[in-house]
């Protein structure tokens, strides 16, 4: 998982220090703030505290009264992401319940941009003139895109949401799919 904000694509180090709003505790993580909130679950912006590593929480909250759906769909989706062992696909780490009875896993974070982003960027900094021979970058960069997704679809695997925003290249070009 990704944090759109402090994108900036030359430093890969930002402030650690947890939100005053964040009173959720889980053992062996330290919440430093929300990164994105959907139907079903929160991602956090964590650190490992064992390694010190920064990592991607996702909660879904509710503990017990969550709906088991819900619970059953991260379930599947943390089993999925174990099965998988792409280095252009987010790799899962941990799983757990909170005190309260609530579900989450914790995947590799990753610090970039979205695939979006990425490309109007890459228009922006490009010159006209050497723009056909810099698209030979763009076109690397899908190739390693479509390398990932087949090695998801040879395992019977479908991304079921594949979009500009669940794509994140980081800092040295490489994307990640969400």
């Amino acid at each position: 998982m990704t944090d759109r904000t402090d994108m900036d694509l030359g430093s890969d180090e930002f402030d650690l220090t947890p939100d005053d709003d964040i009173h959720l505790s889980i053992n062996g993580y330290r919440l430093i703030r929300e990164i994105n909130q959907g139907g079903q679950a929160i991602i956090f912006l964590a650190v490992q505290e064992s390694t010190g590593r920064k990592v991607a929480l996702k909660l879904v909250p509710g503990g017990p009264l969550a709906a088991s759906r819900e619970r059953r769909l991260m379930e599947k989706e943390v089993r999925i992401l174990a099965a998988l062992d792409h280095p252009n696909i987010v790799s899962v780490i941990d799983k757990g319940t909170t005190a309260d009875g609530s579900s989450y896993f914790v995947l590799e974070y990753v610090h970039g941009q979205t695939l979006s982003e990425y490309v109007d960027s890459f228009y922006k900094r490009s010159k006209p003139r050497t723009l056909t021979a810099d698209r030979t970058e763009l076109v690397k960069l899908f190739a390693r895109i479509c390398e990932a997704v087949n090695a998801a679809h040879l395992r019977g695997i479908v991304h079921r949401d594949l979009n500009p925003a669940n794509i994140i290249v980081d800092s040295h070009g490489e994307p990640h799919i969400l």
